[in-house]
C-alpha cells in the first residue's frame, strides 16, 4: 500500500476513481436520513420498488402489472447493495481499508428516483488492515446494513432471503469485475479479497467459484436474481441457472 493511501479519506478517493458505484460520498444536512430508517420503512421500500417496476415496464413497453413484483424488488435490492458495497470493496482492494458504514454513519437521500442515493456522515474507518481484519470489518457494519435492508424488502415484498443474500454476493462479484476491468494491475489483489469475503460467514453459502473456459475462477451464485422473469431479461453471468439453462421455468 502506498503512503498516500494510508488513511480512510484517501482510500475512499482512490475507490472513487474506479467508477461511479465506487464513490462513497461524504454528506451533510437534515435531508440525508439514517440508512436504518429506510430499512425499517415498508412505505419507503414499497415506493422505491414500485418506481423500479415502473422503469422496467417503460423500458420494455409493457404495463406495470406484467413486471413481477419480486423481480422488481430484487432489481432494486441488487442495485442498492451494489451502491453500498462497491466502495467497500474498492477501499479494501486498493488500500487495505474498510470505511465505517455503521448505523450512525451510513445515510440515504429520499428523492424522486428509483435509484438509491447513499453516503456517509464522515470519512472514517480503518486503514492499513490485515486480510483478517478486512474480512471481519466487511462482515460487520456493511453487511449488517444490507442485511437490515434485505429484511425490510423481504417483509414488504416476500422476496426470499436466499435471493437477497445471492444479490449481496453478486454485488461484490460485480464490483470485482468492474475493478478488474478498470485496474488490471490490481486483479490479483481484487481476486484475493473477493475470495476472502465470499467464503466467510453469511456469504459462504451464497455461491461458489467454478472454472470455465473463459475464466479460470468464475463466481456462480446459488440463487437467481429473478431478472430472467422480466420479459426480455435473460440470465446474468453469475446466475445459477446459467449452468443448467434447460431448467429455467
Amino acid at each position: 500500500m502506498s503512503p498516500e493511501l494510508s488513511d480512510i479519506g484517501s482510500a475512499i478517493a482512490a475507490s472513487k476513481r474506479v467508477g461511479a458505484y465506487f464513490d462513497l460520498r461524504v454528506v451533510d444536512g437534515p435531508q440525508w436520513r439514517p440508512f436504518a430508517e429506510l430499512a425499517n420503512s415498508a412505505a419507503d421500500i414499497e415506493e422505491l420498488v414500485r418506481r423500479t417496476r415502473a422503469i422496467l415496464a417503460v423500458g420494455r413497453g409493457l404495463p406495470e402489472d406484467e413486471i413481477e413484483l419480486r423481480a422488481a424488488a430484487s432489481s432494486f435490492h441488487l442495485n442498492s447493495v451494489a451502491k453500498v458495497l462497491s466502495p467497500v470493496f474498492g477501499c479494501a482492494v486498493l488500500a487495505d481499508a474498510v470505511p465505517d458504514l455503521s448505523a450512525q454513519n451510513l445515510a440515504w437521500l429520499p428523492g424522486p428516483s428509483h435509484v438509491l442515493e447513499v453516503g456517509v456522515r464522515a470519512a472514517v474507518g480503518g486503514a492499513g488492515l490485515t486480510d483478517e481484519q478486512i474480512v471481519e470489518r466487511v462482515h460487520a457494519a456493511p453487511l449488517d446494513a444490507v442485511a437490515e435492508l434485505g429484511d425490510g424488502i423481504h417483509e414488504a415484498t416476500g422476496l426470499s432471503q436466499k435471493v437477497l443474500w445471492g444479490n449481496v454476493a453478486s454485488a461484490f462479484n460485480g464490483a470485482f469485475l468492474v475493478l478488474r476491468g478498470q485496474r488490471p494491475d490490481d486483479e490479483d489483489r481484487a481476486h484475493e479479497v473477493l475470495h476472502a469475503i465470499l467464503e466467510h460467514g453469511r456469504l459462504a453459502t451464497a455461491g461458489r467459484f467454478l472454472p470455465d473456459e473463459w475464466d479460470a475462477d468464475r463466481f456462480s451464485r446459488n440463487s437467481c436474481c429473478l431478472f430472467y422473469r422480466v420479459p426480455g431479461g435473460g440470465l446474468c453471468g453469475d446466475c445459477v441457472l446459467a449452468e443448467r439453462p434447460t431448467e429455467i421455468p
